[in-house]
Order: C-alpha cells, then sequence, then structure tokens
C-alpha cells in the first residue's frame, strides 16, 4: 500500500505545546477566511431574494450537513472545515491539513516553523525537490501505519466545526 500525503507538513518542533502555540496564532486568521465563506453564502442566498436572512443561515446548515457531513462531498461554499493532525515523528512533528480550501493551506505552510511536506509513493517527486529531500521525506512518513491518522497522532480543529455564525450574529 503507497503512501499519499497531499496537504503534509513539518513542524521544526518536536513539542506539542509549540505546535498547539502555533496552531493557535494561525486560528484567527483561517477563522475570518471561513467567516468569509459563510459572508459570501449569506450574500448570494440573500440575493437571491426566495429567502429571508434567517431561512439563508438554514439552508446553509443543511447544505453544510447533507453534502458536507453524510456525503463527504466536496462542497468548498459551505464548507469551512480547517483541522490539522499532529503526528509525532521524533525531533520533529508531522501533520496533515484537512480543508477544503488549497489556499488555507498554502498560507498555514507560510507560519513560521511551519514547512511544506507533502509526499507520495505512487509516482514522481515534484521536480524542485531533490532526491535526497525526497528519500527523506520517505523515511520521515513512515510513521504511518494502515490505521486511519487520526488515531496515530492528535487531532486540532482550527474552525468550529459546526461553521462560523452569520456576520449579524458574531460576537
Amino acid at each position: 500500500m503507497g503512501t499519499s500525503v497531499y496537504m503534509g507538513f513539518k513542524l521544526q518542533t518536536g513539542g506539542f505545546g509549540e505546535a498547539l502555540r502555533i496552531a493557535n496564532a494561525f486560528r484567527p486568521w483561517v477563522t475570518a477566511q471561513a467567516e468569509a465563506v459563510m459572508d459570501a453564502f449569506m450574500e448570494r442566498a440573500e440575493a437571491s431574494k426566495k429567502t429571508p436572512v434567517a431561512d439563508a443561515y438554514e439552508l446553509w446548515q443543511n447544505l453544510r450537513s447533507k453534502f458536507v457531513r453524510e456525503k463527504r462531498c466536496r462542497v468548498p461554499g459551505v464548507d469551512t472545515d480547517f483541522s490539522i493532525t499532529l503526528i509525532p515523528a521524533g525531533d520533529f512533528v508531522l501533520g496533515i491539513a484537512f480543508t477544503e480550501h488549497r489556499a488555507w493551506f498554502d498560507a498555514w505552510c507560510q507560519q513560521p516553523g511551519v514547512e511544506e511536506y507533502a509526499y507520495w509513493s505512487g509516482g514522481d517527486a515534484p521536480e524542485h525537490l531533490p532526491d535526497a529531500e525526497w528519500t527523506a521525506r520517505a523515511a520521515a512518513w513512515d510513521v504511518l501505519s494502515c490505521e486511519p491518522v487520526c488515531l496515530q497522532g492528535f487531532s486540532i480543529d482550527l474552525v468550529d466545526p459546526e461553521g462560523p455564525w452569520p456576520k449579524q450574529f458574531r460576537v
């Protein structure tokens, strides 16, 4: 069985306390992005003039529940999830981000102490990575077993899993 970690990252720390500090520092930015997704949805629903604002929020919740939660479909217009699973790997921490918004992952990898660290065994390495780096990534990701990733590390939701509140209800 091959390894495929497309939204993988590496933290330049072996401590979960520092990992949590990095996650908490990023949380306000990614929450603002999730709120922007909610705001855009609400504006489109309101512009349709078919439902009052309260009904637009209920529609958002229903779509989220039906497509994102039940069917596990990719619907970026209502999917505001961003979670990370941290996996101990000796002197550093590996991680996998779970989000439907690639730009959010890219922003996460721009945080101090966070490095994009994707790896896949079935296919060619990216051209910009030397062979030695790709081999090092293969060895690092060998810490994963066949078990679900959530059973091999610690998961943190950076955005409320229920999603943001509509603008008029935010504190």
